[in-house]
């Protein structure tokens, strides 16, 4: 009995000494006098290097732990300096970029070179203000006034929603995101729409001031899924 109390004791001696030794999390504010391009960031993301990539309203940052690298349209093969969203995938090592012009960016990690993505057949991709993953392995591009259009990386193919045979009501939008067939749609000042991908279905969701459990407001910014417990 001696001995397990002497090894709870020195586990705890142990846990305390980590504790008291350990290096406290420092905050550190990085901005234009550190190298980055411009202090009002719009997006960010991390590839499989660890570096984090940042969109900003003028040009494009990666930082590597201790400096940034700035790209930029005149220098790098950027379509625009003005950028909004940014979305890695980890899978291909590509880094997809929308922003304030026609078009979709990419800067692909295994040669360090930029592409582009041109408007094709009338297609409205401007303005881009989100990314997501699609559950096919494609993308979702959120045009800030049009809907969502769905990009097979493989075959290059750009597809809308009313192609797809679905059909929005509202067309100002702030972000999209895919789960298990179902396309969530969030608006601005126009709610949520829930789309069935399967069954052309779509579901409106909108704040109502007498109703605690909708929406607490019709600008919809961010949607994620967290992990199902039980």
């Amino acid at each position: 009995m001696r001995r397990y109390v002497c090894f709870f004791m020195l586990f705890l001696w142990e846990c305390h000494v980590t504790l008291m030794t350990a290096r406290p999390y420092e905050m550190q504010h990085l901005g234009v006098e550190n190298g980055l391009s411009n202090n009002f960031v719009l997006g960010m993301a991390q590839d499989k290097r660890g570096c984090i990539w940042v969109a900003t309203d003028v040009g494009l940052n990666r930082f590597d732990g201790n400096s940034f690298m700035v790209y930029k349209a005149h220098d790098s093969g950027l379509t625009s300096d003005a950028l909004n969203t940014l979305l890695y995938d980890e899978a291909e090592d590509v880094l997809w970029i929308g922003g304030k012009f026609s078009g979709l960016c990419a800067w692909d990690g295994q040669t360090g070179c930029f592409r582009t993505y041109e408007n094709r057949n009338g297609l409205k991709l401007e303005n881009v203000v989100h990314l997501a993953k699609a559950g096919d392995g494609g993308i979702w591009i959120t045009p800030h006034h049009a809907d969502p259009i769905h990009f097979d990386t493989r075959t290059q193919k750009f597809s809308t929603l009313s192609e797809m045979g679905v059909h929005l009501d509202y067309h100002s939008n702030l972000c999209a995101f895919e789960d298990a067939g179902i396309l969530y749609v969030g608006h601005n000042r126009g709610g949520l729409s829930m789309v069935d991908l399967k069954s052309k279905t779509v579901r409106r969701f909108f704040h109502d001031p007498a109703s605690p459990q909708s929406l607490p407001e019709d600008r919809v910014y961010a949607i994620c899924k967290d992990r199902i417990s039980g």
